[in-house]
């Protein structure tokens, strides 16, 4: 198990990646490991490099996860939300609005971190 930071969240996360190929490339553990914390967390991780903004069905597994059982799935999923989400979608603003008053702090403070850019893109829309 590693401990990373990803690029769109400021808290180092326990990232679990293993060469899938001699080239270097990395994968997400095998689907025997589906149900593990680190695997949750690495799948939301990855989600805002491939996935598009305000796909629904990607905000439904992000909301789903904001619901997690462990904290560091909670906030990966509030970090996720600063990249896939709009301010427009108030299922993501309402989950980012409960994860303020999550028990454990970098829960919180990603949420809140998250919830300060999506209304920063939303002025910045109106304004341009």
């Amino acid at each position: 198990m590693d401990w990373q930071r990803p690029q769109h969240c400021r808290y180092p996360c326990r990232v679990s990646l293993r060469p899938a190929t001699s080239a270097g490339a990395t994968e997400i553990p095998a689907a025997a490991h589906a149900h593990a914390p680190g695997t949750r967390q690495a799948a939301l991780q990855v989600l805002p490099r491939v996935s598009a903004q305000d796909d629904p069905d990607v905000m439904s597994a992000v909301l789903l996860r904001m619901r997690d059982s462990d904290w560091a799935v909670r906030r990966e999923a509030a970090c996720a939300c600063r990249v896939l989400a709009s301010a427009m979608d108030e299922r993501v603003m309402t989950g980012l609005s409960l994860l303020l008053e999550d028990p454990e702090a970098y829960v919180r403070e990603a949420a809140k971190q998250s919830l300060a850019a999506l209304r920063k893109a939303e002025r910045d829309a109106m304004l341009a």
